[in-house]
């Protein structure tokens, strides 16, 4: 007998039941979204810059891309440039269920806002499908998911699911970065592309209700919403 000995086969009764996607938790994968032609500078300083810089619109919300860019410094040392510890974003259990005032001032926060008042933020929320006696319930506001992305060295692209599709009126897109000197700064977007743009998505198998198939992807965190108190912002 060989001292190494091949696994038995897995019993296909242990595998757990994997969730359809609900709509809330991500892009639907059963479509074929339509961009939005949207290009904002959310804030720069003199060695940063952050910029929603890309949205594809689907039936059912909003991709979104948040791009960060950093200034070079000819005096940096090499390595410094391909620091694992600069993602902006943080882990998500630096800002999972975190009150502001806790917040590491390294922590970029990126949030949207709807004309109603609802908002998402990066700041908060939990898997939709760990095991709360809510997870498939339809929250009563915007969604805000941290999807994938990549970068180094200063420099990231990152993607955020937003559900659903803004309603009309104005979008604010708002965010804040106590290291790099960006207090709260928010842009107003009309919402009418995205709207229309969703119009125009693709479908590919109707009969499968247009959510798609699992992604898989490791890490995703549900940002959940939550309704502000205040007045929506005004023009």
């Amino acid at each position: 007998m060989s001292f190494f000995e091949p696994p038995a086969p897995p019993d296909p009764r242990e595998f757990p039941e994997i969730p359809k996607p609900l709509p809330w938790w991500q892009a639907p994968t059963n479509e074929i979204g339509a961009g939005v032609p949207v290009r904002v500078v959310l804030a720069r300083t003199d060695r940063v810059a952050v910029a929603l810089t890309g949205a594809t619109a689907y039936t059912t919300g909003v991709q979104l891309r948040l791009s960060v860019r950093s200034r070079r410094d000819p005096g940096a040392r090499p390595e410094a440039l391909y620091d694992p510890m600069d993602f902006p974003f943080g882990h998500p259990a630096m800002r999972h269920g975190a009150q502001a005032r806790d917040l590491p001032a390294d922590l970029l926060r990126f949030g949207v806002q709807f004309s109603d008042g609802g908002k998402a933020t990066t700041l908060g929320g939990s898997h939709p499908w760990s095991g709360p006696d809510d997870a498939e319930q339809e929250p009563t506001g915007p969604v805000l998911m941290e999807g994938g992305g990549g970068g180094g060295g200063g420099d990231w692209d990152w993607d955020f699911w937003l559900w659903p599709v803004p309603p009309p009126g104005q979008v604010t897109f708002a965010v804040e970065w106590p290291k790099e000197g960006i207090e709260l700064s928010k842009h107003e977007v009309d919402a009418g592309p995205f709207i229309e743009a969703s119009r125009s998505s693709q479908v590919l198998w109707p009969d499968e209700g247009g959510t798609g198939g699992w992604h898989g992807t490791t890490g995703q965190i549900v940002l959940r919403a939550h309704k502000v108190d205040e007045e929506p912002p005004s023009g």
